[in-house]
């Protein structure tokens, strides 16, 4: 089971990395919203498209791991829902969806420039 958790977590990253790799705009889910905003209005239409992908790229593996997490929390018999392992599960659920959360709020950012333009 720690082998499974592992290796997503390898291909998780490895798939925020090739897709931040490809424009000079990376996904960054602790970036100030600030400097986001500021980013943006510099940034053409066709520059906005390809970051809100990357962020949707990025957020589509999340939503993947996300799931992945709440099968393993289904797995786990009710007697053991108090114990370490489904608590492990539970704060990485809840780390997951604050990720989601902060890209969501910077994807818009960039949505909302593109609107404009």
């Amino acid at each position: 089971m720690k082998k499974y958790l592992s290796l997503e977590l390898i291909l998780v990253l490895t798939a925020a990395v090739v897709t931040g790799c490809s424009s000079k705009t990376t996904v960054y889910e602790k970036r100030p919203v600030v400097e986001v905003s500021a980013e943006a209005q510099t940034m053409t239409p066709d520059q906005l498209q390809k970051t809100v992908a990357q962020y949707q790229s990025v957020l589509e593996s999340k939503k993947n791991e996300f799931v992945a997490m709440q099968n393993k929390i289904k797995e786990i018999p009710l007697t053991q829902m108090m114990g370490e392992e489904a608590k492990k599960i539970k704060d990485e659920l809840t780390t997951i969806a604050s990720s989601v959360s902060a890209l969501t709020e910077r994807m818009n950012v960039y949505v909302a420039e593109l609107s404009k333009k």
